[in-house]
């Protein structure tokens, strides 16, 4: 089967979705990780923790390539409760200012169950009331309100820093739009699960050694590679999503010309080394459309490696609209597409004399995903 056939399974996404994974609490999606990827000799797991699940497939070659993808979504935690039965609370990694207003679960540690809830609004009939008396609404603070009536009762229910998310699920705006909360990084996780099934399939060409590591912890800046300290690593390639300029309130000449649809995105920064060429020119052979990003703000688990290794490095995701909310949309089409070029890049479908392999070449392929919405 050539590159050009392969296609990713949506089914994995929709279930991927389904599973809720607050940065800290990802224990749930190790699970379904695990129990979807098949035994094999040469395959073992070399972490199992709650902020990281790592698979080392291990083909006795001389180069070990790490590939990283986060499995925690943005979340929050409880910071207090209130007289009332409110819940302050805090999150990581979206606009607190456009929170206000949105439904959540909450996972209790207390009653092992999962509580509904709605983050709190302004009154929209009393705002110039209250910028008549300078009683301003602080759109920094968040309460959610989960009908209980008074602080005893809201505390038999949870514990303080309990997680949640946002309660949105997925539906298709069109056939291979997608729209959901945590594609960031969910897609990253739907396409390594790929990368991992395909090569204990089909090994025989893959010319590494190759750790796959989801990632836990990361939208909190706070996850560890040091299960790893003992490894000889050459490569390492993060498998993320990342902003799209395709808006109408963004100016492309400002923020640079990056599109749903148009391909996987490469990153070109102080933490991309080595490998931006290698994708380029497999992009350029093969015919898989490319888009390269200056990243402007934000991070990634590449900052984490390259403090602890001297080692080859790549940025590469999926473009997203509305990243870091509760209404993230992507393309999958550029999910296949990045997912076959790291299928060429782990063979190295490159020949000696650099030109184009017709065998391995690449059309793009529409993806089989459903429309409607999420369950």
């Amino acid at each position: 089967m050539s590159v050009s056939q392969l296609k990713l399974n949506p089914k994995i996404l929709h279930s991927l979705i389904d599973i809720k994974s607050p940065s800290n609490f990802e224990t749930t999606m190790r699970e379904y990780i695990k129990s979807i990827i098949p035994s094999h000799p040469k395959l073992s797991i070399i972490s199992d923790r709650n902020t990281s699940l790592a698979f080392f497939l291990d083909k006795g070659l001389e180069k070990t390539i790490l590939i990283d993808a986060h499995m925690d979504e943005i979340s929050g935690q409880v910071i207090a409760v209130t007289d009332d039965g409110f819940l302050t609370v805090t999150m990581t990694g979206p606009l607190l200012e456009y929170m206000h207003g949105r439904p959540i679960i909450l996972f209790s540690s207390k009653t092992n169950t999962e509580i509904k809830g709605t983050m709190m609004i302004q009154q929209a009939h009393l705002k110039d009331y209250r910028d008549d008396n300078e009683d301003y609404y602080n759109k920094k603070i968040l309460y959610i309100d989960i009908g209980s009536s008074s602080k005893q009762e809201s505390l038999k229910k949870l514990e303080i820093g309990d997680p949640f998310v946002l309660d949105y699920s997925y539906y298709y705006l069109k056939k291979h739009i997608i729209t959901s909360r945590g594609l960031d990084n969910k897609l990253g996780v739907y396409i390594l699960i790929h990368l991992l099934q395909y090569f204990l399939k089909k090994n025989t060409d893959l010319q590494y050694n190759v750790i796959f590591n989801f990632t836990g912890d990361e939208e909190t800046g706070k996850s560890s590679v040091s299960h790893f300290k003992d490894m000889n690593i050459q490569y390492i390639v993060v498998i993320d999503t990342d902003w799209s300029s395709d808006m109408p309130f963004l100016d492309e000449t400002i923020y640079g010309e990056v599109s749903l649809g148009k391909g996987p995105v490469v990153t070109r920064s102080d933490e991309d080394d080595g490998l931006f060429s290698t994708f380029k020119q497999l992009s350029n052979m093969h015919n898989i459309p490319l888009q390269v990003m200056v990243p402007m703000a934000g991070g990634s688990m590449l900052s984490h490696y390259i403090k602890t290794y001297t080692t080859s490095t790549q940025f590469i995701a999926v473009p997203l609209r509305n990243i870091h909310s509760p209404v993230e949309t992507a393309n999958l089409r550029d999910c296949v597409q990045l997912y076959q070029l790291m299928i060429l890049f782990l063979n190295h479908s490159l020949d000696k004399k650099g030109k184009k392999d017709e065998s391995e070449s690449v059309e793009v392929e529409e993806e089989d995903a459903g429309e409607g919405g999420g369950g």
